[in-house]
């Protein structure tokens, strides 16, 4: 890391540009809204991917289903909770 990325950081500012950073993270909200949208991208590549192998896509054992019991199961719980 840099010093400038250090002292935006420290400050309270977004490390990336400098513009203050939102309440739910160091990043200001441009860069938040990136940073998820690059991380969804990926997160769907990699579970069609997983698919397309015959694999879960959650947890990548060998699957006919989209979600293997125990994912599909822990996805049910989650979604209870909330």
């Amino acid at each position: 890391m840099t010093a400038l990325y250090l002292e935006r950081k420290i400050a309270g500012l977004c490390p990336r540009c400098g513009d203050p950073s939102s309440d739910t993270s160091v990043l200001c909200e441009p860069h938040r809204q990136d940073a998820a949208d690059r991380v969804a991208k990926h997160n769907n590549a990699k579970r069609a991917a997983r698919r397309k192998a015959g694999q879960c896509a959650g947890c990548a054992v060998p699957s006919k289903t989209y979600w293997c019991s125990g994912c599909d199961a822990e996805r049910k719980q989650l979604t209870e909770a909330a």
